[in-house]
């Protein structure tokens, strides 16, 4: 154990004597270096700059004294002073003194100077006090300069990180001022009002910026602004600040919130919108006569008492809605034009009414002026006088001068120049609407000539012309080429064109023969005088229209004594294979028996045939050949050595036809009506051949398929058509006939300019029209519906002018008319008009509404909120003050209603729910037979449910405002919170039935008056107050009035209850101490107080002081004066009084002397 401690012992000693000898090296290397021992480097240089805080002088450069208290590490304002800090590595670097050189930013700096402090240099500057400096960035540089001989290089540069970059002055506060009467008035705290359309200038205070020297602006960059936050307003800055100006279609009753920084320092400030009152609108038309189809610009002054101010106007047509439309260019409220209808008559009025802010102006009234016609110009819609069957064409005609007032235009049919067939008019003309339908029933050339007739004046006429079908085939009927006569015969030529040629017209010519026979029209006379030879006729028949279509038959003399007839036919013979044939001759004019002829029968070939055979005096045929076609025989016959021959053509008859109209059920007059036709036997051809004929009726025949029913049919007449087949040898074979009725082509008939009531004295042209309106060849006659007095109304059966007499005992009287068209078998409705006084004045009543709305009387609107409704009910005041319900009424929003209300077309107003919650006024008024009611004035309240809401009722003291609920000014905790009461109103509120409780003023408040609201100009109305007030006397606080909703009411206080859980207590000696309010100059009524109110001198229940009205107010709590300070006023209502009250009462005591009264103490018992 021993040797170990001496071990340890050695190692100490020898441990303290290396330490004692390396304290003693050290010291002796800090007072003399060995020459020969290496200098510790710098290994790096860096800079930074600090603010110097402590400038005595700074207040002599800017004079400003304050104290400098920099933003932040990097906030080098101008004027400053700077610190240079080197920061040297390692710390412990032989050398460390430095010369400093200013990089970058010489010229934005002065005083530069430096100096050594533990043997490190450092530097400092002052910032030049430019603002213009502001932003630029100053660069200093070190250089170490200890280091000399072979250790020079040891020398380092260095610098700092970043730039300095100049900063400006804050500010920490200022004031913004309001340009009033040349100077700058503050803003302060409580909102101001500005009004729409009208400019302010706002500036910021030079003497309330602080510091006074804070940098507005510099460097390109400004530090200070005014702009708008919110709110219907713009900003622009001038000369003299930033001047403000309220939009002109900005909300009354809403609010801009104008900001205002410099820096940033920033604040708001809230400004109440208010329209000024518009006194009057004015309307500036010039002449009172306008001409149709002309525009007017019609000028409108509004002005407030200020003068002239530019507001949205709102124009509305109270008569002439259907003759003239009024223009307004968005956002021009100077100006709106009226653009006349070129349809409109002379002598028609036009009235309009413009309204602005609820008021009306005067109605202008113009007459249209009566532009004579000058001048009328038919035209068609076609170039083309050449027209087709079946073809429309529209017509139209312009008016000379475009302005002209006439009443209506009516195309005619001039009589004397349009072609008739069967006593129709080939043209169906619709006098109303110019449109013109070529009939069916012409041929060409029939022409109709139209005619365009205005107010007795004829335009030029346009005449049409039916197309011309050409002619492409003639042919003799029968259809023969040669014909055998005898001697004297007489002969009637039958040539005939195709059925649809225009012209049908056929001329004769005999071509040679004339020996034989002669020729005059279509009469052939074979001549009596027997000859040795009679030379062969030839009859030529050719088209009057076109001479090259032609046909030609060859006529021969027979001279033989004998002859044989077929049914009286002679040579040739035609008979359908149906038909009877009967077979006769003759010799020398006198009868032959058959049985005394030999027959000899021959086919087309001449091929002896025995398909033919006599019978008695009848031609017999084979059963076959009735289903044949047609067939060719010859008869020969032989009588003694005289010989007689017959050609018999024997054709196929139809056995039968049928003729279906498509549609026989609703056929009406002006109607094409289709056929299906069919032949029987069905094989038996010749559709070609079918025809159409009208039996009887008012109709004509269009093609082989179709009739027309002509426009002059009468609805319930009958129409009966057949068809029938006819050959080429004038064979006919006619269907059963087809009996239908005409309908009535009109569906219906209306008097269209119907009015629900008439004035006595009036005469009103009624005017009917049917449907559809192309019948219009029908008359419309009117009538009375009953019998009525003579000389009380009369009615043009012809003209539907209806005229009232203007005898007053007809007033409200009924008169019932109708119309009917005459042959059409259709009536009218039976109208009723309602006789009436002319209408001098409309007014309004509301129906029946809600508690939810109120109308305030004081300032003659209605308070309305989101979701509730209230109808008007519109009545009409004639001349003689006759009161009627208007059933038609047109209700006029202004601009804002359409996004907040709907309004419907009987009168109900409903706010919508999708409103927005805020304060605003819109108006309407309601018009009846052209007549303006006075403006209805409604304003919409924003709902309040929270204290957060009900505060901020200080943001915009002229808003309307309606609680949902009771309000609380309760801490949840059940503490109360301490009210601070609103310093001004000037809106409405509506408590709703309400009440706001737990109202505590702060007593260490330095006002003067207290109150829930300090000055009342509002009206506050259903609402309860609940609040205590125990103000002790204090000479420095000088209370002066008191009250539980207003300190002073200016205004109106309706249903109105103060109620305390304690008492009311006010210890003043100049104090006025009411339940309701300490000073009322306005007007309270059917308000109440449930507080017991202690006054030194003057307290009332109602008002401490009156100089205003109060009207049927109650106070039902005792009251309590001082007997030293008592003073005669209304016992328990008000405690002095100069004003007037009336209807009130006060069913409590009232205790005079203070004493002996514990205030600490509750006295519930002491109500009444």
């Amino acid at each position: 154990m021993r040797k170990y401690i001496r071990i340890f012992l050695s190692v100490l000693t020898v441990l303290l004597c290396l330490s004692a000898a390396a304290a003693c090296a050290g010291t002796q290397s800090e007072e003399r270096p060995e020459e020969t021992e290496r200098p510790v480097a710098i290994e790096k240089l860096t800079l930074s700059y600090e603010q110097i805080t402590y400038d005595p002088e700074y207040a002599e450069i800017s004079g400003v004294d304050y104290d400098y208290e920099p933003r932040d590490a990097e906030d080098f304002q101008i004027g400053r002073l700077v610190r240079v800090v080197p920061e040297i590595t390692p710390s412990s670097a032989s050398y460390k003194t430095l010369n400093y050189t200013v990089t970058k930013g010489a010229e934005y700096i002065q005083d530069f100077e430096t100096y050594e402090e533990g043997g490190i240099t450092y530097a400092q500057f002052r910032v030049k006090n430019d603002a213009a400096n502001i932003g630029k960035a100053v660069q200093i540089s070190a250089t170490s300069n200890g280091y000399t001989g072979e250790y020079a290089d040891y020398n380092v540069t260095g610098t700092s990180e970043k730039d300095l970059i100049i900063t400006e002055i804050p500010a920490d506060d200022f004031a913004l001022g309001i340009q009033e009467n040349g100077a700058l008035q503050e803003m302060g705290t409580l909102p101001h009002t500005v009004y729409i359309g009208e400019t302010y200038v706002f500036d910021f205070i030079a003497s309330s910026i602080v510091p006074s020297n804070a940098t507005l602006a510099g460097g390109n960059v400004r530090y200070d602004d005014v702009y708008v936050k919110s709110g219907a307003a713009t900003v622009r800055e001038t000369d003299g600040g930033w001047a403000l100006t309220a939009d002109a279609d900005a909300q009354d009753g809403g609010q801009i919130v104008l900001s205002a920084r410099i820096g940033d320092v920033e604040k708001e400030y809230y400004l109440n919108v208010k329209k000024k009152a518009v006194g009057y609108v004015t309307l500036q038309g010039g002449e009172a006569s306008i001409n149709a189809g002309s525009s007017r610009t019609i000028g409108v002054s509004t002005a407030t008492e200020d003068g002239i101010v530019s507001v949205p106007v709102t124009v509305t047509l109270l008569e002439g809605q259907d003759i003239c439309t009024v223009i307004q260019e968005e956002g021009n409220y100077g100006s709106f034009e009226l653009r006349v209808s070129e349809a409109a008559q002379g002598g028609e009025k036009i009235r309009v009414v413009a309204e602005a802010d609820g008021v009306l102006s005067e109605v202008l009234e113009f007459t249209v002026s009566s532009v004579p016609v000058t001048g009328i110009v038919l035209s068609a819609d076609t170039s083309e006088t050449t027209v087709q069957k079946g073809q429309e064409i529209q017509l139209s005609a312009q008016i000379q001068p475009t302005n002209a007032t006439y009443n209506t235009i009516e195309y005619k049919i001039v009589e004397e120049e349009s072609s008739k067939r069967g006593g129709e008019y080939i043209g169906e003309l619709d006098g109303y609407t110019g449109l013109l339908k070529i009939a069916y029933n012409g041929i060409y050339p029939d022409k109709i000539t139209v005619v365009a007739v205005v107010d007795g004046q004829a335009s030029n006429v346009i005449t049409f012309t039916l197309e011309k079908t050409a002619v492409t085939s003639i042919e003799f009927v029968p259809n023969q080429t040669y014909l055998y006569v005898e001697l004297g015969d007489v002969i009637t030529l039958n040539a005939r064109v195709n059925q649809d040629a225009s012209v049908q017209d056929v001329t004769y010519t005999l071509d040679f023969g004339e020996e034989t026979g002669s020729l005059n029209g279509n009469i052939l006379t074979i001549t009596e005088e027997e000859k040795e030879i009679y030379p062969q006729i030839r009859i030529t028949a050719r088209s009057a229209d076109d001479p090259d279509v032609s046909a030609m038959i060859f006529i021969n003399v027979i001279d033989s004594p004998f002859r044989i007839y077929l049914n009286g036919e002679a040579e040739f013979a035609y008979p359908l294979s149906t038909d009877e044939m009967v077979l006769t001759a003759e010799y020398m004019g006198e009868p032959v028996s058959l049985d005394e002829i030999e027959f000899e029968f021959y086919d087309e070939y001449y091929m002896e045939t025995e398909d033919l055979s006599i019978e008695g005096n009848e031609l017999v045929l084979q059963d076959w050949l009735y289903n044949q076609g047609t067939l060719l025989y010859y008869i020969d016959c032989y009588y003694g050595n005289e010989y007689s021959t017959i050609e018999l053509h024997l054709i196929r008859s139809v056995e039968n036809i049928i003729a279906l109209p498509v549609d026989a059920e609703n056929i009406k007059a002006g109607d094409e009506v289709k056929f299906n036709v069919y032949l029987f036997p069905q094989n038996v051809g010749y559709q070609d051949r079918v025809c159409l004929e009208i039996v009887s009726g008012t109709a004509t025949v269009v093609d082989a398929e179709t009739i027309y029913i002509l426009p002059s049919a009468i609805p319930g007449s009958e129409v009966t058509a057949r068809a029938y087949w006819e050959d080429d040898h004038g064979h006919k074979v006619y269907g059963e006939t087809v009996t239908f009725t005409v309908k009535s082509g009109i569906e219906s008939v209306e008097i269209v300019n119907i009015r629900e009531t008439m004035y006595l004295g009036e005469s009103y042209q009624l005017k009917a029209v049917y449907t559809p309106t192309n019948q219009s060849s029908h008359a419309i006659r009117y009538g009375l519906g009953m019998q009525y007095d003579e000389g009380f109304v009369t009615l043009d059966e012809e003209t539907g002018v209806l005229t009232i007499s203007d005898d007053p005992q007809y007033l409200l009287h009924t008169i019932k008319v109708r119309c009917y068209v005459i042959g059409a078998k259709i009536t009218s409705q039976t109208y009723t008009i309602k006789v009436v006084g002319k209408t001098e004045e409309v007014v309004y009543r509301p129906a029946d509404y809600e508690t939810q709305i109120s109308y305030i009387e004081s300032r003659g609107v209605y308070l309305l909120k989101r979701g509730s409704e209230l109808q008007f009910k519109a009545y009409t005041v004639d001349e003689n003050g006759q009161e009627l319900l208007a059933d038609d009424v047109q209700w006029v929003p202004d601009d804002h209603s359409a996004q907040y209300l709907n309004i419907a077309s009987d009168g109900t107003v409903s706010v919508k729910l999708s409103a927005p919650n805020i304060t605003c006024s819109v108006s309407l008024f309601g018009m009846a037979d052209g007549v303006a009611g006075e403006v209805i004035h409604i304003v919409l309240a924003k709902e309040i449910s929270t204290v957060s809401e009900f505060e901020a009722i200080r943001d915009n003291y002229y808003g309307y405002y309606v609680l949902r609920n009771d309000i609380d000014y309760s801490y949840s905790s059940g503490d109360l919170a301490l009210f601070e009461p609103l310093p001004v109103f000037y809106g409405i509120l509506d408590g709703n039935g309400h009440q706001i409780r737990n109202i505590v003023f702060d007593t260490k408040s330095e006002a003067a008056d207290y109150g829930m609201i300090l000055h009342n100009y509002g009206e506050i109305r259903n609402l309860t107050v609940q609040t205590s007030i125990s103000f002790y006397d204090s000479p420095e606080k000088q209370v002066r009035y008191v009250g539980g909703i207003a300190a002073v009411n200016h205004g109106t206080l309706y249903n109105c209850t103060v109620s305390s859980a304690k008492y009311f207590y006010v210890a003043n000696e100049n104090s006025y101490a009411g339940g309701l309010v300490g000073l009322n100059e306005g007007l309270i009524t059917e308000s109440r107080c449930y507080a017991i109110v202690f006054g030194d001198k003057y307290a009332g229940g109602i008002a401490g002081k009156n100089t205003g009205t109060i009207e049927g107010c109650a106070n039902l709590r005792n009251l309590f004066v001082d007997e030293e300070n008592a003073e005669t006023g209304v016992s328990g209502i008000v405690g002095e009084n100069s004003g007037t009250v009336t209807d009130s009462a006060h069913f409590a005591k009232v205790y005079v002397g203070l004493d002996d009264f514990n205030f600490s103490e509750e006295h519930e018992d002491m109500a009444a």
